[in-house]
């Protein structure tokens, strides 16, 4: 069904595999947008269900809305219009070993784990509890998601899961609220409440009538939602969307009609916010920036501008913020009193002047940690190249950490142990040390 999409909608769709799991099955996902054959700096969106294998409801739901999509294209204005302004990815099956365990012909025989007997929402890196929480290695499937998530900048995403009806926002692994919890709140209750005005009462009414905060509900390590949001400043929550897992065939059309129009209005929020492209002003190349709203950020909730346009998306509540743009080996720019309101979008471009320096002086970016300033006990480093040794000195020079990636480009570092501060952060990349600042919260 998957590849038939393409075949029928060549032009505006393209089916892809992430990677195969233990049992051989493909990770389908379907790209969806106008001009599928190109990046035109749109906004990536990302659904995704069913990575519990017995939580089905979200995985047939899905696939009726690829269906939903192209076939409304040019016919429906609002369907066209997130088409041609979202750069759109569908993965409707995460887990198929375990949805398919009793056999390709039947569900039936659907269990929650994959094939290695694993819970895959329990087997991602965690801003707490460090790369591997649940003490499992990092599974097939979750690796082809890391993978995929390193290779787009996803602006939003939602987890599809079942069991229960609720609207599941960050953060699950610790108590303190996201920065941005009243946007969550907000679009979180946008879900539920246009819910609410299709279904019967009682559906999605439990809770705080439809959402909660993870947390609050119970606390998870390795999960999903957190590590998109903390790792990628990618705004996921999971969707919670049937009582029962394996709903009988019956029932799903009423689930459609009961969420076909929220799955719509949560993904067109990723066209609001504050939003924009961020250039060099010398010569109008653009540039990957940072984008960090004052008194405001915490807990890697700050976004970058992405190549190849220099495209940043700030999703923020309504009000007015002061938004700094900086980049290292450029000058910082502060604009104040942006305006944000609710479903509308505010433009802002920026163009950063370069700091002149020597000649001899080498301006290019050889590796990145994030978030910074950390605040959870882990940040990420990634590199363009292989990296041995990771130590991070104090600014009086006590060597406070050092740890060794076993020769790979990422790396999950430990920084538990630092007290608030700022830090150096040394790697040795190609026989040459190199070094960055880093702030510990």
């Amino acid at each position: 069904m998957m590849y038939q999409f393409e075949a029928d909608f060549p032009e505006l769709c393209d089916v892809f595999s992430i990677g195969t799991t233990n049992e051989g099955r493909e990770l389908l996902v379907a790209r969806i947008t106008d001009n599928v054959s190109q990046s035109e700096g749109e906004p990536e969106f990302l659904y995704t269900s069913t990575m519990h294998g017995d939580e089905t409801t979200g995985y047939v739901l899905m696939l009726r809305y690829i269906d939903y999509l192209l076939n409304g294209y040019g016919t429906n204005a609002r369907l066209t219009n997130l088409v041609d302004e979202i750069d759109i990815y569908i993965n409707p099956l995460a887990n198929p070993d375990g949805t398919y365990h009793g056999g390709n012909s039947s569900i039936y025989g659907a269990i929650r784990f994959n094939a290695m007997g694993v819970d895959l929402n329990r087997n991602y890196p965690d801003p707490e509890d460090g790369p591997h929480p649940d003490g499992n290695a990092w599974q097939t499937e979750t690796v082809h998601f890391m993978n995929f998530a390193e290779e787009h900048n996803f602006v939003m995403s939602a987890n599809m899961h079942g069991g229960t009806e609720v609207c599941n926002y960050p953060w699950d692994t610790w108590s303190t609220l996201a920065a941005d919890n009243n946007w969550w709140v907000y679009v979180c209750r946008e879900y539920a409440d246009t819910v609410h005005a299709n279904a019967p009462g009682g559906y999605m009414t439990g809770y705080n009538n439809g959402i909660t905060n993870g947390y609050q509900w119970y606390s998870i390590a390795g999960g999903r939602q957190d590590y998109m949001n903390y790792f990628h400043q990618c705004r996921e929550f999971t969707l919670e969307i049937s009582d029962v897992k394996l709903i009988p065939a019956s029932q799903l059309p009423a689930h459609w009609n009961y969420n076909y129009r929220s799955f719509l209005n949560y993904m067109e929020q990723c066209l609001f916010g504050v939003r924009g492209k961020i250039t060099d002003s010398a010569s109008g190349d653009a540039i990957t920036a940072e984008v960090f709203v004052l008194n405001h950020e915490s807990d890697s909730s700050w976004v970058y501008s992405s190549l190849p346009g220099g495209n940043y998306h700030r999703l923020l509540f309504e009000s007015f913020y002061s938004i700094r743009y900086s980049k290292s080996g450029y000058y910082s720019q502060t604009f104040d009193n942006v305006i944000v309101h609710d479903r509308e979008a505010t433009v802002q471009d920026v163009e950063l002047v370069k700091i002149m320096f020597d000649i001899d002086e080498p301006l290019a970016e050889t590796f990145s940690i994030y978030p910074n300033p950390v605040s959870g006990n882990y940040l990420k480093l990634k590199a363009n190249q292989s990296v041995g040794d990771i130590t991070i000195y104090s600014m009086n020079g006590e060597l406070c950490h050092k740890s060794n990636t076993g020769g790979t480009n990422t790396a999950f570092v430990d920084v538990s142990k630092l007290n608030a501060g700022t830090y150096i952060i040394k790697i040795v990349l190609d026989g040459k040390l190199v070094q960055q600042k880093m702030i510990r919260h």
